[in-house]
């Protein structure tokens, strides 16, 4: 037996009697169109033999092949990300201390706007790209966080790699003001 029903724009086609946990639920709307295992659907009430209402629809933890190369793809892109962001600190900092080091009038504001700039950029970019690393682990099935990777991933100090980010650019940017200033 097919069922459908109508939930906020989508339409659910699914089978209705003996859903194994593998069995591919497909929905679509006018624009979209997924097909998820059943497993995502928490809560089913049937209103009578032909319509389903379903009142909840959650995502599990991503097992198909397609999230894992997802995760894959966001983890090395927030990769990339997260060294630009370095980078773009460094090299700032090599700026504002080169200006520092030639001496001479220096527009203080002016640097100290740049020197905190700086800073508040690169732990906005630092702690964003880092949240995003924790959420991708946290998505992990249990298959995929068996693995070496997985379980390096899962036991990051996270917490740890901020404090030093912060200690780190917080050196740099307290050390200019002072010269600065």
């Amino acid at each position: 037996n097919l069922a459908s029903a109508h939930s906020g724009g989508i339409f659910i086609f699914t089978k209705t009697e003996n859903m194994e946990p593998d069995t591919q639920v497909t929905f679509f709307s006018f624009k979209k169109y997924a097909t998820l295992p059943c497993t995502h659907i928490r809560k089913i009430k049937f209103n009578d033999s032909t319509k389903v209402n379903i009142m909840e629809l959650k995502m599990s933890k991503m097992k198909t092949a397609a999230d894992r190369d997802r995760r894959q793809l966001v983890g090395a892109t927030r990769g990339r990300d997260l060294y630009w962001g370095f980078t773009i600190g460094v090299f700032a900092n090599l700026v504002t201390l080169y200006l520092i080091i030639q001496g001479g009038d220096l527009p203080q504001l002016a640097m100290t706007a740049a020197i905190v700039g700086i800073f508040v950029f690169v732990m906005i970019n630092s702690f964003d790209c880092m949240d995003d690393f924790k959420a991708n682990v946290d998505d992990m099935d249990e298959e995929e966080a068996a693995t070496n990777l997985g379980q390096k991933f899962k036991a990051a100090p996270w917490g740890l790699f901020k404090v030093v980010i912060t200690l780190i650019f917080g050196a740099i940017a307290i050390t200019q003001l002072m010269e600065v200033w």
